[in-house]
């Protein structure tokens, strides 16, 4: 539920989803970007219970919202589009890396699990060596690496896709991503892996969510919680009451010091395309 005192959006928002087993297995929250500020949970994620709970905000709160960072989600981009009509969507980067490194990991996996006991054991060790990006390969890491890389050319080409694909959310604005996306897609339909297929599939779909992120400067980070969630779950030995599991989780990511240290952290510029660069800070904070 939302309160009188919590129905205030901003320009930049987030939406995004936590396992809390609390009622429901999943809650979801929305936070104030600008600010690094938890404004309110909703005790489940079942469409209509979701839209009647953003539904309490009122128009012109709603309609201030330019900007709204989200996940891969279907249903959380049909709820921005209907909601929030003069928003524009910006999809986290984050679950794409993710998403990366499942597909190659995977490919790990199917190779592995063709192999003797005792290289089996090597892989499975290495597979931290594997999943970590080039440029930050130590030297006895990139040793490990070459022996597993020497070992299947399907596993060299789907790391040397992981690093491309990486590069694509690095990208400086649209054009370098698009450039990036066309090498990604003939690497794809080169070495024809399935795992990257896949992926290619999803970043075609969100590839102008994605831009958003990269032209507008949008940092979803701090809104990736579960840590916190499951220290607080495991502190306070579980919750039986979806509220004041809810009620909780806010007062404790609302601290004062907390936010202080998530602005520190994940300072958040907005590029407006009219009035260029506004950047949020721990001296612009306020309390919501």
């Amino acid at each position: 539920m939302v309160s009188l005192s919590c129905r205030t959006l901003s320009e930049a928002i987030s939406i995004d989803e936590f396992r809390g087993n609390a009622g429901a297995k999943f809650q979801v929250i929305i936070n104030i970007l600008s600010q690094s500020y938890c404004r309110a949970i909703f005790p489940g994620r079942p469409p209509d219970n979701l839209y009647a709970s953003i539904f309490q905000y009122p128009l012109e709160e709603r309609l201030k919202v330019k900007y709204v960072s989200i996940d891969l989600s279907a249903s959380f981009r049909k709820i921005v589009q209907e909601y929030f009509p003069n928003a524009k969507i910006a999809a986290d980067h984050f679950n794409v890396g993710r998403m990366v490194n499942d597909a190659l990991d995977n490919v790990r996996k199917e190779l592995q699990s063709g192999l003797r006991n005792s290289c089996c054991r090597y892989f499975k060790h290495s597979q931290k060596v594997l999943l970590k990006r080039e440029k930050d390969l130590t030297e006895e890491n990139r040793n490990i690496l070459e022996v597993l890389l020497n070992h299947s050319e399907q596993l060299s080409a789907a790391y040397g896709m992981k690093e491309v694909d990486f590069k694509i959310s690095e990208s400086k604005d649209s054009a370098e991503f698009s450039k990036r996306l066309r090498q990604f897609t003939e690497s794809t339909k080169k070495q024809a892996i399935k795992e990257f297929k896949m992926l290619l599939q999803t970043t075609n779909r969100w590839k102008e969510e994605l831009i958003c992120v990269i032209a507008n400067g949008l940092n979803n980070g701090f809104t990736e919680c579960n840590t916190t969630i499951k220290t607080l779950k495991w502190v306070c030995y579980r919750f039986r009451n979806s509220g004041n599991f809810c009620r909780h989780v806010l007062f404790v990511l609302n601290n004062e010091d907390w936010l202080l240290r998530r602005i520190r952290h994940f300072p958040l510029t907005i590029v407006h395309e009219n009035r260029g660069r506004t950047t949020f800070s721990p001296s612009s904070h306020h309390n919501a």
